[in-house]
Formats: structure tokens, C-alpha cells, sequence
């Protein structure tokens, strides 16, 4: 499903969003939902805090505090069943449309 759907991507710049790729990664390695759920809390975690030690908003030491803080919380999300008409959602997609459509999109360090 991977090598299709990277295909697809290839050919259509407003698909590759994480969360899919992720669930399709995650389903080809043959992770069942509980895996699946924390590599993605874990790839969020660690995500976040590499960007704050990259830009020397936090050291080693604060990064490793924030590490077993956020993952003694991840634990217990995880550990939630959510309401069955619960609806799936992320806030980095809002993140990143929101600096994409901020004034000061021409200075970002990074490009999304």
C-alpha cells in the first residue's frame, strides 16, 4: 500500500499528510492499533522536542525531563477509549497552515 500511495504523492502535491502516511506505514509493517497509536504519539513527542533543543529553546538535560514527562502522559492517553463518534484530528495540520498563511512566511526556517 506504501509504494502505491507514495506514488500517488509523487504525482499530486496535496497529498503525504503524516497522519497517512503513518497509517499506511504502520498497517504494511503489520502494527495492530495499539502499536500504531504509539509510534505516532512517540514520533510526535520526540519531534517536538528535538525542535525545541534545535532551536536552543531547551537543553539536554530540560529535553530529557520533557521526554519522561510527556511520556508518562502518552501512557495515559493512551489508555482512553475513545466515545465510538469520537473523530480522528491532529493540530499540526492547523499549525502549518496557519504559518503558511502568516506574514512572516517569507522568513520561516523551515519550509512545510
Amino acid at each position: 500500500m506504501a509504494v502505491s500511495y507514495r506514488a500517488r504523492v509523487s504525482a499530486d502535491a496535496n497529498l503525504g499528510h503524516l497522519a497517512v502516511v503513518q497509517a499506511i506505514t504502520g498497517r504494511d509493517a503489520g502494527l495492530g492499533l495499539e502499536a500504531a497509536e504509539l509510534v505516532s504519539g512517540w514520533t510526535l513527542i520526540t519531534g517536538l522536542v528535538s525542535a525545541a533543543v534545535r532551536l536552543g529553546r531547551i537543553g539536554h538535560s530540560a529535553s530529557q525531563r520533557s521526554l519522561a514527562t510527556a511520556r508518562a502522559r502518552l501512557t495515559e492517553l493512551l489508555a482512553e477509549t475513545p466515545d465510538d463518534d469520537a473523530m480522528p484530528s491532529s493540530f499540526t495540520p492547523f499549525i502549518d497552515i496557519a504559518v503558511s498563511r502568516g506574514p512572516l512566511r517569507h522568513v520561516r526556517m523551515f519550509t512545510t
